[in-house]
């Protein structure tokens, strides 16, 4: 039987017309609307009357109505599916994604900034498995800890897609560094500016051996000083004269070290309490608190354990460190080399007094000082 124009009308709204009829009547529908406008410029005298007027109008819209409308819940779904995908991308393993994504960052720092070991990372998933790491940059000057710039890094899915550093410092300040034990002596230590500075301050500094030296002789080395060790600066490989180099600073390959306090991984951990809520369905939530494990201040058999975790850690992640630092770290072959000679270092990062500072150049190990920052006194004597 055939329909109707109102039949028609009423089955296209309900969208129960196949899709050929449903083409042809919008077919119709066009032609209808222009008949109409044609026949009103011309002459006030259309063939449809005001009734059919309205329900031609009325139909048209809420056609586009419900187009907008199908188009909105679809783009609401795609938004929804990519938050759940999301979700599960980052979260999937133990440790899950996001928390290795942020361990590497935290690692590569502490082993290339002497700061690094005061950073800690948090992630935000968003959306189309995106997520933002975010680090807040710390120092220590003195008993001090305060924050020195941010690092903002941007995820597709594991691929580091962009970083943003910040600094809050001037733009313009030297950066210190070290030089390598050498014959002649450096022409750019900042031995007279720790004689101007005033009683009353506190100074970080990097300071450069006149040889290698191995960990247990660096802590020997500033045990009868008033001083704090902060980093570790670490021979990574062959520093010959051949490679023509005669100062490490950031960003440096040979920049490269290892924090004075231990870097805990999540496996040292200790779980000291646990507690688990249940919720609807069987789901739950689980809280955990956790201790490191103890340590004495200059054990260099548990700094260098951890050192060699960490490294190990990096190496099954090196081209995302490599990422952070725009540089190829060379990882297993540096493995490779502690195993075969040793860990030796060519500096240390310390932070104390500056007049305390000041009494290192009367020390034969001592080759140079590069000073870092001073401040106003914050300090407690360390134990000689």
């Amino acid at each position: 039987m055939k329909r109707t124009f109102e039949e028609k009308l009423q089955a296209y709204e309900k969208g129960e017309l196949t899709e050929e009829e449903r083409k042809a009547f919008e077919k119709e529908l066009d032609t209808l609307e222009n008949i109409f406008e044609n026949g009103e410029k011309q002459n006030n005298n259309n063939s449809f009357n005001k009734k059919e007027q309205k329900i031609l109008r009325r139909g048209k819209w809420k056609a586009r109505i419900q187009t907008t409308f199908f188009v909105f819940i679809i783009f609401i779904g795609v938004l929804f599916i990519s938050m759940i995908g999301t979700g599960i991308y980052y979260s999937w393993g133990t440790p899950d994604r996001s928390e290795i994504i942020m361990n590497v960052n935290d690692y590569t720092s502490a082993l290339t900034d002497p700061y690094g070991s005061l950073s800690y990372s948090s992630a935000q998933g968003g959306l189309f498995f995106g997520l933002d790491v975010e680090t807040t940059k710390r120092k220590q000057v003195g008993d001090e800890i305060f924050e020195v710039g941010q690092s903002k890094s941007s995820f597709f899915f594991s691929y580091l897609r962009g970083q943003d550093d910040t600094l809050f410092t001037n733009a313009n300040s030297a950066s210190p560094g070290f030089y390598l034990p050498g014959e002649e002596e450096a022409q750019y230590s900042d031995w007279e500016q720790l004689e101007n500075l005033p009683e009353g301050t506190v100074s970080s500094a990097y300071i450069s051996f006149n040889e290698f030296l191995e960990t247990d002789e660096v802590y020997e080395l500033f045990d009868n000083y008033n001083l704090e060790i902060l980093w570790f600066g670490v021979q990574k490989g062959d520093m010959s004269d051949e490679y023509e180099i005669d100062f490490i600073s950031s960003p440096d390959p040979f920049f490269f070290g290892f924090p004075a306090s231990p870097i805990w991984l999540e496996e040292d951990m200790h779980t000291v309490e646990r507690q688990e809520e249940k919720g609807w369905f069987g789901s739950g939530t689980v809280s955990e608190t956790s201790s490191s494990p103890t340590y004495e201040y200059g054990d260099s058999k548990i700094l260098h354990e951890q050192f060699f975790k960490v490294l190990h850690f990096l190496s099954n992640h090196e081209k995302l460190a490599n990422k952070y630092v725009w540089d190829d770290l060379h990882i297993d072959e540096t493995i490779q080399y502690f195993e075969e000679n040793g860990i030796n270092h060519y500096g240390v990062v310390v932070t104390g007094p500056t007049k305390e500072l000041l009494k290192l150049r009367e020390n034969d190990e001592i080759y140079a000082l590069q000073l870092d920052e001073t401040r106003l006194w914050n300090w407690t004597d360390r134990e000689e």
